[in-house]
């Protein structure tokens, strides 16, 4: 494992841990293999690494500094069917357990953009990832559609709990092209910890997600949608706001008794205040720079945990949600 891609993985991901996963999951070969489960596991890694190229061509780079000594033993890179093989037989467990391993640890170094206020800063993000177009995946994960029916290749639905300075995954989760992005997210509420700033877009923000992710100790910097009811209660010296967030439930009683109540001839119930938790609410133009010189410029409401103006004032929550 001396070849660039190898080296590379071997130094992220230790061999002594390859082993102990595969100890784990029951996947230590029990005799000589021409391909080993630990070259297997270095293998599969490998084909993410190097996606555009063949099995044999990754397999090559990966032992590309031994390949002289590990001829003269008598050792010739196994075929591609042999490569789909060990595949096969090392399954998904090894490299889930290899991942639960080298994730969840946070970043012992504080770079630019890792913190924010005191607090790591921390994001969800989600996206759809093309697998092998195959009956059983096309059943498992679904496709995306059209109108003609189904199209392209099945999709998995993935979502990351992803450290904004370091990029290091914390945690993911995979579902099918259907679950949502929400649904995905409220999986990974275990990872989040006090001492973190979260952040998430328009996508995520539901009354239920919020009050799951605010009990973890987390505090949170979310994007609300337009159209999300929240209403001033005090203004702030900054000029930000607090509101107070609606329990879905409670609104939909108040639109039952009122539809009584005009049924009835009675003079409908006065408006419900919220009663769900005490949000900030930071409105906002962002106007931010991409890779290519395009400046573009947008409105933005920022719903946050941080109720004090003074550590965290407007003006820099929207700067450290735009460098999101």
């Amino acid at each position: 494992m001396t070849g660039v891609g190898g080296g590379l993985l071997a130094r992220q991901v230790p061999p002594g841990l390859v082993d102990e996963v595969l100890e784990v999951t029951g996947r230590s070969q029990r005799r000589f293999r021409a391909l080993p489960s630990r070259l297997g596991v270095y293998f599969v890694l490998g084909l993410c690494l190097f996606s555009g190229s063949s099995y044999g061509s990754v397999l090559a780079t990966l032992v590309v500094g031994r390949r002289a000594q590990l001829g003269a033993a008598g050792w010739r890179l196994p075929s591609s069917t042999a490569l789909a093989k060990i595949r096969r037989r090392l399954g998904a467990a090894p490299f889930e357990l290899l991942f639960r391993r080298l994730s969840g640890s946070w970043p012992s170094i504080t770079t630019p953009g890792s913190h924010a206020f005191g607090l790591l800063l921390v994001a969800w993000d989600g996206t759809s990832l093309n697998l092998a177009d195959s009956p059983a995946n096309s059943e498992a994960f679904g496709r995306p559609s059209c109108k003609q029916g189904e199209a392209g290749y099945p999709q998995s639905r993935v979502v990351v709990l992803i450290t904004c300075g370091s990029r290091r995954i914390i945690d993911a989760v995979f579902g099918t092209y259907r679950t949502s992005e929400r649904a995905l997210a409220e999986q990974m509420l275990p990872a989040l910890k006090t001492g973190m700033l979260l952040l998430a877009d328009r996508g995520y923000p539901s009354y239920r997600l919020w009050c799951a992710a605010q009990a973890t100790g987390a505090d949170l910097l979310w994007r609300a949608a337009a159209d999300r009811h929240l209403p001033v209660q005090r203004v702030l010296a900054d000029g930000s706001y607090l509101s107070r967030l609606t329990n879905p439930a409670d609104s939909h009683r108040q639109a039952n008794k009122r539809g009584r109540s005009r049924k009835a001839g009675r003079v409908p119930p006065a408006p419900l205040q919220p009663r769900g938790p005490v949000v900030r609410v930071v409105e906002a133009v962002i106007t931010v720079r991409t890779s290519d010189g395009t400046v573009r410029a947008g409105h933005y409401r920022l719903m946050t945990t941080l109720l004090d103006p003074k550590p965290a004032p407007a003006r820099e929550l929207a700067a450290t949600y735009a460098r999101r």
